[in-house]
């Protein structure tokens, strides 16, 4: 598994750095395109309750999922064999 490699540039001190950062185990976007599985079906889906979809950060449409903040709503992430 490659790490990935962030480069740091601070424009006003002219400073650059080379951060490594390693990869994610697992990764859920939760968005419309993966729904609650992850990118990589390395894992079982999550079990959505009382979630719907919603813009995502930059306004992309369903790219994100909706919680309404009560304790129906939620994703269950369940266990897997091998632990991811």
């Amino acid at each position: 598994m490659m790490p990935w490699i962030i480069f740091v540039f601070l424009s006003l001190t002219s400073y650059e750095a080379c951060v490594i950062v390693p990869q994610p185990v697992i990764l859920f976007p939760l968005n419309a395109e993966y729904q609650t599985r992850e990118i990589k079906d390395r894992t079982a889906p999550g079990i959505p309750s009382g979630v719907r979809l919603a813009p995502g950060p930059y306004g992309e449409e369903d790219g994100s999922f909706k919680f309404f903040g009560n304790a129906n709503s939620f994703i269950e992430f369940p266990n897997s064999p091998g632990g991811a």
